[in-house]
């Protein structure tokens, strides 16, 4: 709990430019490509990770597929 107050708090006035970003993109859909829709949202990644003090280690993203998505079903829930 809180690291998400630690979130918020240090995200707070880039709150409203997220808010209406997500609102703009969400109400034209058909308007962006996916890669600009995707670039917004990584941008709001960063954010929330470098703001929550969290190091993100990868292994084997070699062995994601590279078409058709994926869905990650972690096997126990975090705060973050």
């Amino acid at each position: 709990m809180k690291r998400i107050l630690l979130i918020i708090c240090k995200n707070f006035l880039r709150l409203p430019y997220v808010w209406f970003g997500l609102c703009y993109y969400a109400w034209r859909t058909d308007r962006y490509s996916e890669a600009r829709k995707y670039t917004f949202l990584k941008k709001i990644a960063k954010w929330i990770v470098s703001a929550g003090k969290v190091n993100i280690k990868v292994y084997g993203q070699g062995k994601l597929p590279d078409e058709n998505g994926f869905v990650f079903f972690p096997n126990h829930h975090g705060v973050f």
